[in-house]
């Protein structure tokens, strides 16, 4: 009996240093190290946040037609046309958005009235960190005097661009579009932004020329001047500029 005593004893100490040893000391998450109370379960590893992540559209096609249930308001032909119809032009639209910096858009109308295409439109845009920068190409058209009169056609390709000479603060925009059917600048516009935290200012010259059935140039030259004053809107917005009519 008295030789059994210390071999229990042995057998005891034996079993505490076992289940010291199985207890760990500590807990490793990630970088950090979470001590561990004795007697208590250790820590789950952390889970890494989900990364929130938005739809967004990369293809769209579209078709549309309308209809008017005026029948005084015809959605084409009408005045001075053969034939009308409640029935407007049927409308073709593809967007194209491979990357968010990069969009493309196609349009077309097309009259069944009259069997023709009434206008085309080819859209591309890209935006960089500071700024933007655009082509679009337009064609236009009357289908029910397209054998009548090359004034019926029309072609125009134009430039747009944008850019943050301060970001955050001034703001340069410009736009030309040039026709191609009448081989004529038709118009050039520049647009300067000046944004502050309580208020804004924006100055925009225009020079439009445009060619009437007459072959007579319509010249217009724009200023305007806005001021607006943060969740209130424009508070000043006026204009000035002269027309000038002079034959081709």
């Amino acid at each position: 009996a008295a030789d059994s005593v210390p071999a229990a004893a042995g057998v005891a100490s034996a079993a505490a240093a076992a289940v010291a040893t199985a207890v760990p000391t500590a807990t490793t998450v990630g970088a950090a190290v979470t001590p561990v109370v004795p007697g208590t379960a250790p820590a789950p590893p952390a889970v890494a946040a989900p990364v929130e992540e938005s739809a967004r559209e990369v293809l769209a096609i579209e078709i549309s037609r309308g209809y008017s249930f005026d029948k005084l308001q015809p959605l084409e032909g009408g005045i001075g046309q053969p034939k009308e119809s409640q029935l407007s032009p049927v409308t073709g639209l593809v967007r194209f958005t491979p990357s968010l910096r990069t969009n493309f858009r196609a349009q077309v109308n097309y009259s069944p009235l009259f069997g023709g295409i009434q206008s085309t439109q080819l859209t591309g845009q890209y935006s960089f960190k500071l700024g933007t920068a655009g082509v679009t190409w337009f064609t236009h058209g009357n289908p029910a005097l397209q054998n009548s009169s090359s004034l019926s056609k029309g072609n125009q390709i134009g430039l747009t661009g944008g850019i943050a000479v301060v970001p955050g603060r001034l703001r340069l925009d410009a736009q030309v579009n040039y026709d191609i059917q009448n081989k004529l600048l038709q118009q050039d516009r520049l647009v300067l932004t000046y944004t502050s935290q309580c208020w804004g200012l924006r100055v925009e010259y225009r020079d439009f020329q445009s060619a009437d059935f007459q072959l007579t140039h319509n010249r217009q030259h724009d200023w305007r001047f806005a001021i607006s004053l943060k969740n209130i809107g424009d508070i000043l917005d006026f204009g000035v500029g002269d027309t000038v009519n002079a034959p081709q």
